[in-house]
């Protein structure tokens, strides 16, 4: 037998002995082509449903039944149509997505005109900013053919999960001593302990739900952006109270054309909500 060479006996015993391949390699090929975003979105949002809406759906938006299941209808179809896409729709926007996110963006100012969720006067500001802004966005996304605009739209959607796991997580963990939260009512007292109320776990989420979904946009600018939107509803709404109230007490006997986008902007809902349920007493 003809005798081999330290080299070439390197060379058989490398090829005959390969080195262990990485875990991640090892895994089977269906896991590794699956997109796990839209199965696991499916699961949270399904979960949502199941355990929080179905409880309080009743209850809900009193007097607003078909607009909610409209509203829940749409925001799950964009989702799906996002996240489980044509061949097409990574590169353009479609018309679908235009018309979808419309529904859902008028669906929610209709239910939030008299929210009396949580702190009124800063709840109802963020959702209209956030409809206002996703419409937005949806119109600049179509026109220049732009899927992170496109994206950015979409994400806002998730604030709406991420609303309920703030809720969840501050409601098991809401209890602090006095010292930490002094203006605050003791509300469940404890010995020395406070606890945050409903109103306050709920305002809290909506802010921090909102911001976190900006976090998640590729616009830069978008918290930034959308706190100023927020700040102007704010201002807007003042300023169409007033407006509101001395039309109504008959001070203005020619209603001009600011008088005009006054009433405009209380039928969206965009007025302080103490005004705003005012004057629909008065027109009911």
């Amino acid at each position: 037998m003809e005798a081999l060479l330290p080299s070439q006996l390197r060379q058989l015993l490398v090829q005959e002995t390969p080195a262990p391949r990485p875990l991640l390699h090892t895994t089977p090929t269906v896991f590794t082509t699956i997109d796990l975003a839209p199965a696991f979105l499916a699961l949270l949002y399904s979960g949502i449903l199941l355990s929080y809406a179905a409880r309080s759906f009743r209850s809900y938006r009193k007097g607003h039944k078909e607009i909610i299941i409209v509203h829940s209808l749409s925001g799950i179809t964009e989702l799906a149509q996002f996240y489980l896409p044509t061949h097409t729709s990574r590169t353009a926007v479609p018309i679908s997505a235009v018309l979808l996110c419309s529904i859902q963006s008028a669906t929610n100012l209709v239910l939030v005109r008299k929210l009396h969720r949580g702190n009124p006067a800063l709840v109802r500001p963020v959702y209209q900013a956030g409809a206002l802004l996703r419409l937005a966005l949806i119109l600049a996304a179509y026109h220049l053919n732009s899927h992170s605009l496109y994206h950015d739209t979409i994400v806002v959607i998730h604030a709406f999960a991420y609303t309920r796991l703030i809720c969840y997580l501050l409601t098991t963990t809401s209890t602090f001593s006095e010292s930490e939260v002094p203006e605050y009512d003791c509300a469940r007292k404890r010995s020395n302990e406070v606890g945050i109320s409903v109103a306050q776990t709920y305002t809290a989420a909506v802010y921090g739900a909102a911001l976190l979904a900006m976090g998640h946009m590729e616009l830069r600018c978008a918290g930034v952006a959308f706190l100023v939107l927020v700040g102007l509803i704010i201002r807007i709404e003042g300023w169409v109270a007033v407006r509101m109230r001395r039309a109504a007490s008959g001070k203005i006997s020619r209603r001009g054309a600011w008088d005009s986008v006054a009433w405009a902007l209380y039928w969206v809902g965009i007025c302080r909500l103490s005004v705003l349920c005012e004057m629909d007493r008065r027109f009911s």
